[in-house]
């Protein structure tokens, strides 16, 4: 059976350098779940009070190494290109840009 600690951490999904491409689906169905605008606010990177409570949640989900690594991101769409960088190799791309 697969390591499933990236599951839930504080109340959200665990982002952390194993099982990335898990984790980078789940974290898109929370954020799509908690409300469906947000994820529309991350994909294209737009600066409003949804992007503040998505940086939020993507926050909550990282390890105390990763928080210090987004502190400088603004959008929570550059978080999430951040990470893929740091763990899938490449610029994030998200299910509607496929």
């Amino acid at each position: 059976m697969a390591n499933q600690d990236w599951l839930i951490a504080k109340g959200v999904p665990l982002l952390n350098g194993s099982d990335y491409e898990i984790s980078k689906i789940i974290i898109e169905s929370y954020l799509m779940v908690v409300n469906e605008d947000i994820w529309l606010f991350v994909i294209y990177g737009e600066r409003n009070e949804l992007n503040i409570e998505a940086n939020e949640i993507i926050m909550k989900g990282l390890s105390k190494p990763d928080v210090d690594k987004m502190r400088h991101c603004e959008l929570a769409k550059e978080m999430l290109d951040r990470l893929q960088c740091l763990y899938g190799g490449e610029r994030y791309t998200t299910q509607e840009e496929l």
